[in-house]
């Protein structure tokens, strides 16, 4: 059952994983401006790798409303999706539940941390330096002016709530394996661990010393019956 359940979570990451990857190529955030509640004058959406993409039901709106570009730096979305390419293919690949030693797995461990740090890092920065600073309301809010005929909704997108889900997913496994690594490393300094080791190299070398006393013991019957063997053939 057990042994279920860890496959359960590696299959819940793998799945996150894949999903904060999809959902860099969707829209994190749109702008859809009504007219007298008619049908969108105006619809913004912001993807986090091409930007602003602006539809105008006419030309004569492009001049009532215009987004300032966010300038989000496209280099930590290449490092998102770069790792969580390898987070996916390492453990897709490789089943750190069958091993006793995770200690060999440091490296996947940490990456698989990594990929969840920076996820959680993309779910604040987005919305308190590059939403709300422009005024761009979040997570949602719609606004109507008395003076103006113009309806303004605000709200974030797919691709953003996918990554909020995608961390979610990959959130429990990498914090697991982590702590399991760091409690291994803290248990290594302590006394009781020291003492442990020295005990079973000792134990180890006894039962060394026992085989090879085995062994000698087995070659002197074996001379002893040979002797005897030689003597009843000179009879």
């Amino acid at each position: 059952m057990e042994d279920k359940n860890y496959e359960i979570f590696k299959y819940f990451h793998l799945i996150g994983a894949l999903i904060l990857i999809l959902s860099v190529f969707f829209d994190w955030y749109y702008i859809i401006i009504y007219l007298d509640s008619s049908s969108p004058i105006i619809i913004s959406r912001y993807n986090i790798l091409t930007g602003w993409h602006t539809q105008y039901k006419d030309k004569e709106y492009e001049s009532l409303f215009k987004v300032k570009d966010l300038n989000f730096p496209i280099s930590i979305v290449i490092i998102f999706i770069i790792v969580l390419l390898i987070s996916v293919l390492t453990n897709a690949l490789i089943t750190i539940e069958d091993s006793e030693d995770f200690e060999k797995y440091n490296s996947i461990i940490l990456l698989n941390l990594f990929a969840c740090v920076i996820s959680l890092f993309l779910i604040f920065i987005f919305p308190l330096i590059y939403l709300i600073p422009n005024k761009l309301y979040f997570p949602c809010i719609k606004l109507s002016y008395e003076t103006s005929p113009m309806t303004f909704y605000y709200f974030i997108g797919p691709g953003y709530i996918m990554l909020i889900f995608g961390y979610c997913l990959i959130f429990p496994r990498s914090i697991f394996y982590y702590n399991t690594v760091k409690s291994f490393h803290q248990k290594r300094r302590t006394p009781e661990f020291f003492i442990e080791n020295i005990m079973k190299n000792y134990q180890k070398k006894i039962d060394f010393d026992s085989l090879i006393a085995e062994e000698e013991l087995n070659l002197k019957l074996n001379h002893i019956k040979e002797n005897e063997k030689l003597r009843n053939s000179l009879k």
